[in-house]
């Protein structure tokens, strides 16, 4: 079986996003997050679901990357599909209703972006007369 492009690509994409998301959101988001002052509580809540993201995106990648390479895992990369458009729609209607636009945080896009590339992954290939 020929490894599945359009899966390759979204674990690629959903890889880099991890850096991103550790290198360039960790210093802006958890670091001032802590120095705000705000209770232990509050804080170590923060850092929970900051941390319950980075091994959403892990796990995610590591779906795509076995669904690139087995049908088996397809059902997989459906659940992180819903689950990733579910998280757009959150950061597009928090956006929009508490901070008057969707473009302060644009991480919808991202999030739209994989499932998107890995959509075409979900055809089923055509088999050629040397196939069957």
């Amino acid at each position: 079986m020929k490894p599945n492009v359009f899966f390759a690509l979204s674990a690629v994409v959903c890889g880099l996003t991890i850096a991103l998301h550790v290198f360039e959101g960790g210093p802006e988001f958890p670091e001032i997050a802590l120095a705000s002052g705000l209770d232990a509580k509050q804080s170590s809540m923060y850092m929970i679901l900051w941390h319950a993201v980075t091994l959403l995106l892990t796990v995610a990648t590591a779906a795509y990357a076995a669904a690139a390479l087995r049908s088996t895992y397809r059902p997989a990369v459906l659940f992180i599909g819903i689950l990733f458009v579910s998280i757009a729609v959150l950061f597009l209607v928090v956006g929009q209703s508490m901070l008057g636009t969707i473009w302060v945080l644009p991480q919808w896009i991202i999030f739209l972006a994989i499932v998107a590339l890995s959509l075409p992954g979900f055809r089923k290939p055509v088999q050629t007369a040397e196939q069957v």
